[in-house]
C-alpha cells in the first residue's frame, strides 16, 4: 500500500510537471520557430499524453471502459513518439538545414509500432517498464551521443540532460526486470520505493532537458547574430568601400577626401592638387578609350611615385589630390620630376602626359577644408601658368 501511495504521489508530481513542460515548449517552439524547437515542442505534447494514459490507469478507470492493450498501445506509442521527437530536435539541431532522418510520418509509424507491439506483447506492468525504459535508454544514448559529438555548437547540456535521462531509463529497464523474474534484490524495501518513486527523477531529468533546449537554441542564436552582425558589418565596409572608390581608376574618389583631411588634419598635412594638361585633346584627338586608359596611367604612376602617401583620390575628371602628412617639400619636387619623367614618354597607343601640381601645406588642429583645396588649386594654375610660359619662351 506504501509503495502503491508513493507511485501515485509520484506520477502526479511527474504529470503536474508535464503539463507546465508542455505549455512552455510549445510556446516556445511557436516563439523562436526554429524547425528543432518545433520537434521538441512535439516531444513535451507526447510525453504529456503518456502521462496522462499513466494518470488514468493508476487512478483506477475500469478496465470495461479502457482496456489494458489499449491503455499500453496509447501509453507505449506516446512515449516512443517523446523520445524520437526528442532525438529528431537534436538532429534537426545540428544539420544547417534542419533536416532529420526521424519524419514525422516515420516517427508516427515507429510509435504505433511500438505501441501495437507493447499492447500485443508485453502482458505484464513490469515488461512494460523494461521495455519501455530499455528504448528510452537506447534512443536517447543515442541523442546524447549526438549531442557530445559537437559540444561547441551548445547542445552540451541537453546531452547532459539526455544522457542522464537515458541512465535513468537503463536503471529503471534494469529494475523491472529483475522484478519480473522475482529476484531476491527487487523485493528489498529500497527497491520498491525506488521504483514506485522514479517518476520524479525522470521528472528532475525532463527539466533538465528542456533547460538544454533553451540554452542550446539561445546559444546557437547568439552564434547566429554574432555571424550576421558580421557579415552585415563586411557589407557595411565593401558598400562605403564601393561609395568611396573610383571605378575608373581603382583610387578614393571625393566622398573620401573630406573625412581623410579631417583625420590628416589633426597632425598637419600636405594637399597636392594635380590637373592633367591639355587631356580634353586627348579625348578628341584618340578617343575617350585611350582617355581612360591614360587615366588609369596616371593613377597607378601616382601609386609607384607615392606608395607611402595617406591617401590618393580622383577629385574630378582629370583632377587628382594627393595628401602626405610626413613627406619633406624637397622629397615631393624629386618625386614630382620623377613622375614627369616616367610619364613624358609614349606607351602604345596613349600620348605622352603631362600636368600641372600645386602644393599646399596646412598645420595640424581644425582644417578648414574648403580653403586648403582652394589653395591647392591655385597653386596648381600658378603651376600651369608658369609651365605654359615657358613653353612659349
Amino acid at each position: 500500500m506504501e509503495e502503491l501511495l508513493l507511485w501515485r504521489w509520484s506520477t502526479t508530481v511527474q504529470i503536474t510537471s508535464a503539463i507546465v513542460l508542455a505549455i512552455f515548449m510549445v510556446a516556445f517552439g511557436r516563439a523562436v520557430g526554429r524547425p528543432d524547437t518545433r520537434w521538441w515542442a512535439a516531444a513535451y505534447v507526447a510525453n504529456l499524453g503518456a502521462m496522462a494514459v499513466t494518470v488514468l490507469y493508476w487512478y483506477g478507470v475500469p478496465p470495461e471502459l479502457v482496456p489494458d492493450a489499449v491503455t499500453r498501445f496509447a501509453y507505449m506509442g506516446s512515449k516512443t513518439l517523446f523520445i524520437l521527437c526528442l532525438t529528431a530536435g537534436v538532429f534537426a539541431f545540428r544539420h544547417p538545414l534542419g533536416y532529420t532522418p526521424f519524419t514525422v510520418r516515420r516517427s508516427l509509424l515507429l510509435a504505433a509500432g511500438v505501441g501495437v507491439f507493447g499492447a500485443v506483447s508485453v502482458p505484464t506492468i513490469n515488461l512494460l517498464g523494461l521495455a519501455q525504459h530499455a528504448l528510452i535508454a537506447s534512443v536517447l544514448g543515442i541523442g546524447a551521443w549526438w549531442c557530445f559529438r559537437r559540444p561547441a555548437t551548445g547542445l552540451g547540456w541537453l546531452g547532459i540532460g539526455l544522457a542522464l535521462r537515458a541512465a535513468l531509463g537503463l536503471g529503471e529497464a534494469v529494475a523491472y526486470g529483475l522484478t519480473e523474474i522475482d529476484a531476491a534484490v527487487a523485493q528489498s524495501p529500497w527497491m520498491q520505493r525506488a521504483l514506485a518513486a522514479h517518476s520524479s527523477f525522470d521528472t528532475g531529468a525532463e527539466w533538465l532537458i528542456v533547460l538544454g533546449c533553451v540554452v542550446a537554441v539561445a546559444r546557437r542564436s547568439e552564434v547566429e547574430l554574432n555571424r550576421s552582425h558580421a557579415e552585415l558589418h563586411r557589407a557595411n565596409l565593401a558598400l562605403i568601400e564601393a561609395v568611396q572608390r573610383d571605378p575608373l581608376t581603382g583610387l578614393a574618389n571625393r566622398r573620401a577626401l573630406g573625412p581623410l583631411l579631417e583625420v590628416a588634419g589633426r597632425h598637419g598635412a600636405t594637399l597636392m592638387f594635380f590637373d592633367l594638361d591639355d587631356f580634353k585633346r586627348i579625348n578628341d584627338e584618340h578617343g575617350h578609350d585611350i582617355g581612360d586608359a591614360c587615366l588609369k596611367r596616371f593613377a597607378d604612376a601616382l601609386r609607384d611615385r607615392f606608395p607611402d602617401a595617406d591617401g590618393l583620390v580622383r577629385y574630378a575628371g582629370d583632377e587628382f589630390v594627393l595628401v602626405d602628412t610626413d613627406l619633406p617639400a624637397s622629397e615631393f619636387e624629386q618625386r614630382v620630376q620623377a613622375l614627369r619623367i616616367d610619364l613624358g614618354v609614349p606607351r602604345g597607343r596613349e600620348p605622352e602626359l603631362h600636368f600641372s601640381v600645386g602644393a599646399h601645406r596646412f598645420a595640424g588642429g581644425h582644417i578648414d577644408i574648403d580653403e586648403a583645396l582652394r589653395e591647392a588649386d591655385q597653386a596648381m594654375y600658378r603651376n600651369k601658368a608658369e609651365r605654359r610660359a615657358s613653353l612659349r619662351g
